[in-house]
């Protein structure tokens, strides 16, 4: 458990420096809380933060929560740089508070990173003024023009998602997908944002010039807009 533990870089490895290195397979994580306060970033029940490195067959049943203005919160990986999650699941409820940004029931953020056959069931759920929230990954993106963005191939979530008033991109699958690849994939949970938000989708809730293939949403989507 991590309550109480303000900070960065919050699960049961808090920072992975792979470099193409270093590989964690067949690895469980089953109850307990990975929880950050206000501002915190990287949090993850498996991995908080992931460098170039390899998860695969791994799964975690932990409930993940971040304050307000938290960063790159997900149920098993808080942020995957450049990095592959492969064959991975996460079952436990992500929750964040207002004005945090990159949330998702596996992966808050995938920066230019692969996630390949993973699912996540979680529910899913932030406060008031958050951005980039969705039921598999928050955000799937390259952060820079022209650079080639993250892949999501053969991934589906279950988990309800939902984000509070004045809410912005909010997807049953991905929040935001940024000159990315997504194949393959589907979403069955409801997707619901309270008043004056935006950008708010079954699959994803925003996509700006990338790729999206074979893919469904099955859930319904509820707004006060």
């Amino acid at each position: 458990d991590t309550v109480g533990v303000d900070g960065d870089y919050l699960g049961l490895f808090g920072f992975m420096e792979g470099g193409g290195r270093e590989i964690v397979v067949n690895l469980g994580v089953e109850g307990g809380t990975v929880t950050g306060g206000d501002g915190s970033r990287y949090l993850g029940g498996l991995c908080g933060y992931n460098w170039y490195g390899t998860i695969d067959g791994c799964h975690t049943v932990v409930a993940v929560a971040g304050g307000d203005s938290s960063q790159a919160v997900g149920g098993l990986c808080g942020y995957n740089y450049g990095g592959l999650v492969s064959n991975s699941h996460a079952t436990g409820a992500v929750a964040v508070g207002g004005t945090s940004a990159g949330v998702g029931g596996l992966c808050g953020t995938n920066w230019q990173g692969t996630l390949s056959g993973c699912y996540a069931t979680g529910a899913v759920s932030g406060g008031a003024d958050v951005k980039y929230v969705g039921g598999l990954c928050g955000e799937v993106t390259s952060d820079y023009s022209g650079y080639p963005g993250g892949v999501i191939q053969d991934c589906y979530a279950r988990g309800a998602v939902s984000g509070g008033a004045g809410s912005a991109s909010v997807g049953g699958l991905c929040g935001d997908s940024y000159e990315s690849y997504i194949s393959g994939c589907h979403a069955e949970g409801t997707v619901t944002a309270e008043i004056d938000s935006q950008e708010t989708g079954g699959l994803c809730g925003s996509e700006f010039r990338g790729e999206i293939d074979g893919c469904h949403a099955t859930g319904n989507v509820v707004g006060d807009w």
